[in-house]
């Protein structure tokens, strides 16, 4: 298996940020420390060289404990190499631990407190300025590193205050139980023949209502309407080639859409939208009814999922004897649909267990096929991991190129697209 790319060392035993060691070294009053980092805002930076950072995580502990121990946790963080815990700084009650990264990079984190009792809880970063943009499966933050891409929509949705999505109940049929969606019309909609945009994972708080918003005031995309699906903790089961989470999209929520929000029967302008599990489950579903699904929006497709592969209590197979991932496989002998999809995954994205492939690895051999197979694809990858971080503010670049306000014609081009070297959008 291919080694994983270098990242950096962390340094276990110290934090190297001038700001700690002038504490640690009694040249700096701790309040006055404090406040200089309240004040900057943590992750502490370094200066850039050589297209890296020197990356200084601090963190004031909550209820002080002998022998409690504080662990940085991170979606990059199979990346980094080396040891990932904090150390006390002398002379205060912070521990500190400072990796060196690409200057590039931007990630959600957080920080795991390990009590003698064996508890675990996860902590934020109280220091943090960041947070509304961070991925909710950590508690904890964000960290935009120096030569990060900005993604400005993400800056303007924290200041948006639009209409509520409105909630529904579905007694489904198809999948035997009651299922919640958000549906989210766009502002002076039209009556009638309204693109729609499916995503999965779907919650009151998803910022894919607001990116489409600020999107329309730009004039950049045509009014959609948007609708967030729940996933009811059933993501193992909903997304990953399931035909009866298919039948409930296409025969239960897409007529009641069209009856009462006006929904477009045409599928070119019938859009779905997933991250992870979410990903593989837009292209796989798009893949089986193309006439229904013109468009999918895969971001970081979980590209090394097949149903036989390990589960708990199941062993793993191993390389040799390991299937042909499920995604890969369906757009590798299914013919070739007329669907458009945005593809995009992180550079760092190593897991997860128990992938046979590495999640950027896979991604990039779906990339490989839809482009030998003749589909109407972008792809890219990020700076960073498996993370909403990116994902929140990438989603209005694939909804730009999906719905754009003017389409130029069958090729458009996606806003800030990068490719590896090689390959073709």
């Amino acid at each position: 298996m291919t080694t994983p790319p270098s990242t950096g060392q962390a340094l276990p035993q110290h934090s190297d940020h001038p700001l700690l060691r002038e504490v640690s070294e009694g040249r700096l009053d701790v309040g006055e420390a404090r406040e200089r980092i309240i004040a900057l805002g943590t992750p502490l930076l370094g200066p850039v060289e050589d297209g890296r950072c020197d990356v200084t995580f601090v963190l004031e502990d909550p209820r002080p404990e002998e022998g409690a121990t504080f662990d940085l946790r991170s979606l990059v963080q199979r990346a980094v190499p080396g040891e990932h815990r904090l150390h006390p700084v002398s002379g205060t009650s912070w521990q500190a631990l400072t990796v060196s990264l690409p200057s590039a990079l931007r990630f959600s984190y957080a920080f795991e407190r390990r009590g003698l009792d064996g508890t675990r809880q996860d902590l934020p970063d109280p220091w943090n300025r960041a947070r509304p943009q961070r991925d909710e499966r950590l508690a904890g933050a964000l960290a935009v590193l120096p030569d990060a891409a900005p993604l400005p929509i993400l800056d303007r949705v924290a200041s948006h205050a639009g209409a509520p999505a409105e909630e529904i109940v579905l007694d489904s049929a198809a999948l035997g139980e009651r299922r919640r969606v958000w549906i989210s019309p766009p502002p002076a909609a039209p009556a009638h023949d309204l693109p729609v945009v499916l995503v999965f994972d779907g919650t009151p708080r998803h910022t894919a209502p607001a990116v489409r918003d600020l999107l329309l005031a730009d004039g950049a995309i045509e009014p959609a309407l948007v609708v967030l699906v729940d996933q009811a903790g059933l993501r193992d089961r909903d997304l990953t080639g399931n035909p009866d989470f298919t039948r409930f999209l296409t025969e239960e929520l897409l007529p009641l859409l069209r009856e009462r929000y006006g929904a477009t029967g045409s599928a070119h302008r019938t859009i779905l939208s997933g991250s992870s599990f979410g990903g593989l489950c837009a292209g796989w579903t798009a893949l089986q009814r193309p006439e229904v699904f013109g468009g999918a929006i895969l971001q970081s497709p979980s590209c090394w999922f097949h149903p036989d592969l390990a589960r708990p209590g199941r062993p793993a197979p191993d390389v040799v004897t390991a299937p042909t991932p499920l995604l890969l496989q369906a757009f590798a002998t299914a013919a070739p649909a007329p669907i458009r999809i945005f593809h995009e995954v992180g550079e760092l994205e190593l897991g997860p267990p128990p992938a046979q492939v590495w999640q950027v690895l896979g991604n990039r051999w779906l990339h490989d096929v839809l482009d030998a197979r003749g589909y109407e694809t972008t792809y890219r990858e990020f700076a960073g991991g498996h993370d909403a971080a990116w994902w929140r503010g990438t989603w209005a670049d694939a909804l730009t190129w999906m719905l754009p306000a003017h389409r130029p014609g069958p090729e458009h081009d996606v806003p800030g697209a990068a490719t590896r070297p090689g390959a073709t959008s």
